[in-house]
Formats: C-alpha cells, sequence, structure tokens
C-alpha cells in the first residue's frame, strides 16, 4: 500500500488573512488589555487631528461587568463582515479605482503605447533604460502600477538582446522600475491613500518629501541598472543568466510583433490618463481632496476609456 505524499501549497490570500484573524483572536487571551484617550484638537491651520492624551494609558480587566474582551470563535466568523463595514470608503475606492483601471487596461492602449515607446527607443540604446524605468516608477508612484507590465517581458527581452544587454537587465527595467515607484509613492491609492485613511490623514500633506523620496529611490535604481547593463555588455559571461540568455537569444531575438498598432484612440485614452492623474495631484495638493473625489476622477476616466476604446460592455 503506497501512502501518497502530501504537496504543500501557498494558501490562498484569504486562507491567510483568515489564519491571522484567528492568531490575533488567540492573543487577545494573553496580551494585556489596556486602553488610550483620544481627543480631537483644531490645529494652528484650522485642521482638526484626533491627538493621545498624555497619561491617559491604563490596563482594563478582561472580564468585567461590560462584557468579556477575550475574543472566542463568534468573534472570529463576525471579524470579516465587520471589517469590511468599518472600511466600506476603503473597500468602495479600491473597487472602483481597480475597475476604472481595470477598464483602462482591456483597452490595451497602456500596453500598445509602451511597446510603441520601446521601439522607438531601440535604436538610442543606453537611452531606453533611463527613460522607460523613469516612466514605468512613475506609474508604480501614482496610480500602482505593477503586474500590468508582465505582458511586456518578452517584448522588453528580445529589445535587451538586440541592444547587447542580458535577460536580467529587461526584469530590472520592468520589475525594479514599478517597484520602486511603488515603494517611493506619492499617489497610489493601494498604499498611501489607504494608509491615510487608516491613520485618519486628509489630503496629502507630505506630498513633497514623498515626492524627494521617489526621485532618490528611482535615480538609484537608474544608476545601478545601467551600471548593471554596461557590465554584462562588456563582459556577457558575468551575467548570472549568461548559459539560459544563450538558449534563448535566438527564440526572443525572432519575435516581431507586427500586429501592434498605436492609434489615435490609444493616444486619447493615455492623454487622459495623464490629465486625470494632473488633475488628482492638483486635488491633493490644492484641496485636499480624498478617497471620494479621486475615486470619481478615476470613475469617470474609465468611462471615458471605455468608451473611447470602443468597449463592447
Amino acid at each position: 500500500m503506497r501512502i501518497a505524499k502530501i504537496k504543500w501549497a501557498m494558501p490562498h490570500c484569504y486562507a491567510l488573512i483568515f489564519f491571522i484573524i484567528i492568531l490575533v483572536a488567540l492573543l487577545t487571551w494573553c496580551i494585556p488589555a489596556a486602553v488610550l484617550i483620544i481627543t480631537p484638537v483644531t490645529l494652528p491651520g484650522g485642521e482638526t487631528k484626533t491627538l493621545v492624551i498624555p497619561g491617559s494609558y491604563h490596563l482594563l480587566d478582561k472580564v468585567s461587568s461590560e462584557g468579556d474582551l477575550r475574543q472566542g470563535i463568534t468573534a472570529v466568523l463576525a471579524a470579516p463582515m465587520e471589517g469590511i463595514i468599518k472600511a466600506a470608503d476603503v473597500v468602495a475606492f479600491v473597487l472602483i479605482v481597480g475597475g476604472a483601471f481595470g477598464i483602462i487596461l482591456r483597452t490595451g492602449a497602456i500596453e500598445r503605447g509602451l511597446v510603441a515607446l520601446a521601439e522607438r527607443l531601440a535604436g538610442k540604446g543606453i537611452l531606453v533604460i533611463p527613460i522607460a524605468m523613469t516612466l514605468f516608477s512613475l506609474g508604480g508612484a501614482t496610480f500602482g502600477m505593477s503586474e500590468e507590465v508582465i505582458p511586456l517581458y518578452a517584448i522588453f527581452i528580445s529589445l535587451m538582446f538586440a541592444l547587447g544587454y542580458d535577460s536580467m537587465t529587461a526584469i530590472l527595467i520592468l520589475f525594479l522600475g514599478t517597484q520602486i515607484g511603488y515603494v517611493g509613492a506619492m499617489t497610489n491609492p493601494f498604499s498611501v491613500l489607504i494608509a491615510q485613511g487608516v491613520a485618519g490623514i486628509q489630503g496629502n500633506p507630505q506630498l513633497w518629501l514623498r515626492a524627494i523620496a521617489w526621485l532618490v529611490f528611482t535615480l538609484l535604481a537608474i544608476a545601478y541598472t545601467m551600471w548593471y547593463a554596461h557590465r554584462v555588455k562588456r563582459t556577457p559571461q558575468k551575467s548570472p543568466v549568461y548559459e539560459n540568455d544563450c538558449r534563448n537569444r535566438e527564440q526572443f531575438l525572432s519575435i516581431q510583433d507586427t500586429s501592434v498598432h498605436f492609434s489615435i484612440a490609444d493616444r486619447v485614452i493615455i492623454i487622459a490618463f495623464v490629465l486625470a492623474l494632473a488633475v488628482i495631484s492638483w486635488g491633493l495638493i490644492t484641496r485636499g481632496w480624498y478617497m471620494v473625489e479621486i475615486g470619481s476622477v478615476f470613475l469617470a476616466l474609465g468611462l471615458f476609456s471605455g468608451i473611447v476604446g470602443r468597449m463592447g460592455h
């Protein structure tokens, strides 16, 4: 009788979240309960901010006449619903922004625009790296571009091979470019705005500081990628993927996508997208916009892109 091996697989993200809820519920049985008293304070500029009263921290009894602070199975099962209800504004914001951006991606305008840009820069050699990485980093910093670049890997690997670089250079341009922008995000709705919502911060008061951080991080990433690209072009054997590239180089160099046509509609959608980001930045800086206003702009952008892109849905 053979005993089948149980193959380990990464749990689904929802399962991981539920495990975290269970862990936190268990911690309520061993971590002391305490409370802080907070109060709204009006700052000199007229802004209202919630602050903690100094010295107000004190411990609480876990079991009292007011109830039991320890969390059981009932609280665990109710936690997902209660969390969604309390964060309804964040959930609605993510759904609207994600849906609007999904419409834009469905039109294919951004993908075709990036391909057209890569083809236009193909004869510029090393300039492809800083220009492309700046655009990808800006996308990550403003609207959370990340997995949207996956369809571009084959195209950029082919482009890097044609310029004398390796496939790792393409990975650095696409992956490092978008992720360094995500780290130095300025208006990314999936990181900055949600975090501000949790912290109770309205508007984007530290936008200038985030812009400086984004610029520094992006310049460092570009400098490293250009140094690496120059190194492997001069001595290809120093590439960590040299042997793999030798096997696959001809296959990638044979890729010719003649079906890509950057149309007028694509240009209109991308221009509208850039204008929407400019309007959002203006609203954050001068009007203290938050999730409702930004979500409205993205919704209008999604509807406009769907109409211009002639989506039949």
